[in-house]
């Protein structure tokens, strides 16, 4: 746009320069606010959720002894990150470490399932564990670990038997053990029984000679007894 000088000639006309905000659309404008909006949400979402933490309670009432199902038996929960409660709770992310393990205190519906309320399953499901004392020489000279399978052999007057078959050991003494008097090394092993094999295992230790037998990879015997008896005159051999 131009206008007539003083001199005759034309001189451009500057026009006023139009404010930023007159330059943009409703709509753009209304996408802006959405936009800014929406980022403020989120930031505050993410805030909340680091303001909690998910732990662990009870999905029904538990009794002591119950080995831990998680599906089963948990539930998750919010806790405020700032609770006293987050310490000793069970967190979410703990809860694979747990599965299996045995509740040591009765717990109700809802309440805080606490690391202190479980521990470690001392023997296989459905199994016990069961300490067999035994010097070493008589125990594959202590070279048994634990995973392994043993079988147990008791040896009374001149009859052996078969008293446990490929039971899996899940502890051991430690390495060496303690001497006896006689000079052989005391030794014990952990295995996991079942009701009837503990009383078997327990009445064969209290009136026989016990020997342990490392059978790791080895096919279960086919006969658990073997009387052997003196030879007789008769067939002059060993009756089996």
């Amino acid at each position: 746009m131009t206008r007539p000088d003083s001199a005759g000639g034309i001189e451009p006309v500057r026009l006023p320069r139009r404010r930023w905000w007159t330059r943009v659309s409703g709509a753009q404008l209304v996408m802006v606010i959405a936009g800014t909006l929406a980022f403020l949400v989120n930031l505050t979402v993410l805030r909340a959720r680091d303001d909690f933490v998910l732990v662990a309670v009870a999905a029904e009432d538990i009794n002591p002894g119950i080995i831990l199902d998680v599906s089963r038996h948990v539930e998750l929960v919010e806790l405020d990150a700032d609770s006293e409660l987050v310490a000793p709770a069970l967190e979410r992310e703990r809860l694979s470490e747990v599965e299996g393990m045995v509740v040591t205190a009765a717990l109700r519906r809802g309440d805080l399932i606490n690391a202190s309320h479980l521990r470690p399953a001392a023997a296989p499901a459905d199994r016990r564990a069961m300490s067999l004392p035994v010097d070493a020489a008589n125990a594959a000279g202590g070279r048994i670990g634990v995973g392994d399978r043993i079988d147990v052999i008791a040896v009374d007057d001149g009859a052996a038997r078969y008293v446990l078959v490929g039971a899996e050991v899940i502890g051991r003494s430690e390495e060496g053990g303690a001497t006896s008097i006689a000079g052989s090394r005391a030794f014990f092993v952990v295995v996991a029984v079942d009701a009837v094999q503990a009383l078997e295992l327990a009445s064969a230790m209290d009136t026989s000679a016990i020997q342990v037998v490392r059978s790791t990879g080895a096919s279960p015997p086919e006969h658990t007894e073997l009387d052997v008896l003196r030879e007789s005159e008769d067939d002059g051999g060993i009756d089996r």
